[in-house]
């Protein structure tokens, strides 16, 4: 699919105060080792597993209404003015990610192989993720390395960019979930990010 925005993004869209906010909730949750998807095609569900020579890193999960409704303006925003015009219904749960000296998330998509299994969650059943969030949480001068890299595969040379705008605190970027990315390993310090999802139907 061609596009004519890769990614969209709003510098410094939240304060100092919002970052240590979102940090402060997940120091109050569980956090584990992150996972990814390692569904097979004979599976009605979603396999999550451990890799971490793909992905080494520390999440725990929230979804606390505040940061849905502070983010909400910029998803409607960003999904008009770059063309995007996803159909999208709900968020997935919120993930803050934390990544150390060493942890990184190499190459991968966002969407998942196949929709959410969930006839008792009807917010996320047959759904599943058409467009990705990151919103950076840390200051830049607390971590080096940790650099967000896409991968644009649908323009005539196959081009990897560096989302230099994603090491402003508070600056959040969105992008099609089918859109290659990782995160380069942190080589000094801690980076702190928080993730999302909106989720619609399948594309027809």
């Amino acid at each position: 699919m061609y596009l004519n925005h890769y990614y969209y993004y709003f510098k410094n869209a939240f304060d100092d105060r919002f970052c240590q906010s979102v940090k402060d909730l997940a120091k109050k949750n569980k956090i584990k080792k992150a996972t990814v998807d390692n569904s097979d095609k004979q599976s009605k569900e979603i396999n999550f597993t451990i890799n971490k020579k793909l992905r080494d890193s520390e999440i725990c999960w929230l979804n606390d209404q505040w940061i849905y409704d502070s983010i909400q303006p910029y998803m409607e925003e960003a999904n008009k003015m770059a063309d995007w015009n996803f159909d999208l219904s709900d968020y997935e749960d919120l993930q803050f990610t934390s990544y150390k000296k060493n942890q990184h998330y190499d190459w991968h998509l966002d969407n998942l192989s196949k929709t959410w299994n969930a006839p008792n969650n009807p917010s996320v059943h047959g759904k599943y993720r058409k467009l990705s969030f990151s919103i950076n949480l840390s200051d830049p001068k607390d971590f080096k390395g940790g650099e967000f890299y896409f991968e644009f595969l649908n323009v005539p040379e196959n081009k990897i960019v560096e989302c230099k705008e994603l090491k402003e605190k508070g600056t959040i970027i969105f992008f099609p979930s089918f859109v290659k990315h990782r995160v380069a390993p942190v080589t000094e310090g801690k980076r702190n990010a928080l993730v999302g999802w909106n989720l619609g139907y399948p594309f027809k």
